[in-house]
């Protein structure tokens, strides 16, 4: 027989590749040729493949539940630029109305052009999440799948002009000019005194006509027109959040409706997927700790996976109980991942720990605890 040599070995190793290859690819034509909900079988086969996120893309949903985490991400994203905004100025009220402001004085100069430049890129940064999840929200294209959309959109952000002009302020700080927003100082009776930042109605007003390709231009410039005065960024976004925040909170619940059938089954291949790495990953644990003639402490680790509170809950049971048990494998397993063989093997750990509840505080107390006791009965 000829020795197994390196050209052999190489071979060997190419015909197992094309196979393995082959089969990937039959299976990924296999899932995109399948209706929804994939059968379980098919499902089970795919869920521990080393890359089912590649075989998975072929799933009737998988676009589209690609396309709502851009725009989840990107609706994040706009939150937290508006509440960097709006923090902002807030801040410089808080500074420029104290008791004892310094802020206005010339050893305060730097500081206060410091401000300005922060506040001048939350609004640049802000114009430009509004733009881009706008973009986002387009890409999911839910005028098509989810009924009245195109109502709802504009009952909840109107006809006033402040939706085309916050999403066309992008484009008036990004391609034509720099529109500075200058601090305000108001005083007032029956209010007190306040600051703010502003926008110079006159210089959006020249800029918006000086950009004739803009947008919804007219809807832009009636909106601009339609103030007495300067704009206060603070009365615009945060009126602009509240029209967003009741929009895509009816369109978040829209996405997330049974009726959208591919995307709840792209949803389901995900979550098997996860409780089968998850239950590989606590079976081989498991099955390594309890093979130990002393298997760890679980008591020493549930720090790590519980909350003060859930710590709380599971130490008023009694130690090592079924109940006990029980309550730390619902508390851990967020994918609800556990079998009945996990949950054996979770037990036999527990009934393998120490019974005294004192032995769970950290190694060097323990053993520290230990001498202490060894050298009171010495003393005895």
């Amino acid at each position: 027989m000829a020795p197994f040599g390196e050209d052999r070995w190489l071979s060997f190793l190419r015909a197992q590749n094309e196979r393995q290859t082959l089969a990937r690819e039959a299976l990924r034509v296999e899932v995109a040729s399948s209706a929804v909900p994939l059968p379980h079988e098919l499902l089970q086969r795919v869920v521990l493949q080393s890359d089912a996120p590649s075989i998975l893309r072929g799933h009737p949903g998988f676009d589209l539940w690609e396309r709502c985490q851009s725009y989840f991400t990107s609706l994040d994203v706009f939150n937290l630029c508006l509440d960097d905004l709006l923090g902002a100025i807030h801040g410089f009220e808080g500074r420029a109305v104290a008791d004892k402001p310094d802020l206005f004085e010339r050893q305060r100069e730097s500081e206060l052009r410091m401000i300005q430049q922060r506040i001048q890129k939350e609004l640049f940064a802000s114009a430009n999440a509004a733009a881009s999840l706008v973009d986002h929200c387009r890409r999911i294209d839910p005028a098509t799948i989810i009924a009245g959309y195109d109502a709802r959109r504009r009952t909840e952000f109107g006809s006033d002009g402040l939706h085309e002009f916050v999403i066309n302020l992008r484009v008036l700080l990004h391609h034509l000019r720099i529109v500075d927003a200058g601090w305000n100082l108001t005083n007032s009776v029956r209010d007190g005194q306040s600051a703010t930042f502003k926008l110079s109605k006159e210089n959006l007003l020249r800029a918006i006509d000086d950009f004739s390709g803009l947008a919804s231009r007219a809807s832009t410039w009636a909106f601009v027109n339609s103030h007495d005065k300067d704009l206060d960024l603070v009365d615009v976004f945060r009126a602009y959040r509240d029209r967003a925040s009741r929009f895509h909170g009816w369109l978040r619940q829209e996405l997330s409706s049974p009726e959208l059938v591919a995307l709840r089954d792209y949803e389901r291949c995900l979550s098997e997927r996860a409780k089968a790495l998850s239950r590989v990953w606590w079976a081989a644990m498991l099955g390594n700790f309890l093979n130990w003639p002393a298997p760890p402490n679980p008591h020493h680790h549930l720090h790590r996976y519980l909350t003060r509170y859930e710590l709380a809950q599971v130490r008023r049971l009694p130690r090592n109980s079924q109940e006990q048990v029980d309550l730390v494998i619902r508390l851990v397993d967020d994918k609800h991942a556990a079998t009945d063989d996990l949950r054996r093997s979770v037990k036999i750990l527990f009934d393998r720990s120490p019974r005294y509840r004192w032995q769970d505080g950290p190694q060097w107390l323990y053993r520290r605890s230990r001498a202490w006791i060894r050298a009171r009965q010495r003393r005895r």
